[in-house]
């Protein structure tokens, strides 16, 4: 599944330099590539896991797990606020819903078209109620 894949990739890319020499840093990267991972993405959702990490704490391994079926770890596209397949008022990585927590979210200050924000109103809300929020993509993340 390239969720995983992704996932397992950004984790051993950020080993890279500690592991490998430059070229064998080189072909591995071409190896991520090849399997449909470009260098953006593989950066992108490197930051984003390590945002939710910092923001999260004990539970990033399950909020990691959610933004990976909610977004696949991915605020954008193609340079672009990730939106929702089904509703597009979901935003970003944690697909908040604008319809539903736009007015809450800015009277926090936050913006949730940006990646921190995103990530902060996701805390808010795990914090107030749980994974409910998330419910709908609860078969993908609660394996």
């Amino acid at each position: 599944m390239r969720i995983i894949y992704t996932y397992s990739a950004i984790m051993f890319s950020s080993l890279l330099p500690f592991l490998l020499t430059a070229s064998m840093a080189t072909t591995t990267l071409s190896f991520i590539e090849s399997a449909g991972i470009s260098k953006a993405e593989t950066a992108e959702t490197s930051k984003i896991t390590q945002v939710i990490h910092k923001v999260f704490g004990k539970d990033a391994p399950l909020m990691i797990r959610v933004a990976e079926c909610e977004s696949s770890l991915r605020q954008t596209q193609d340079g672009k606020v990730l939106r929702g397949i089904v509703n597009s008022k979901d935003s970003g990585v944690f697909q908040i819903n604008k319809d539903a927590h736009l007015e809450e979210a800015e009277s926090l200050g936050l913006n949730v078209d940006k990646l921190e924000h995103n990530i902060l109103y996701a805390k808010y809300l795990f914090d107030k109620y749980g994974t409910k929020p998330w419910q709908y993509s609860k078969k993908c993340w609660s394996k």
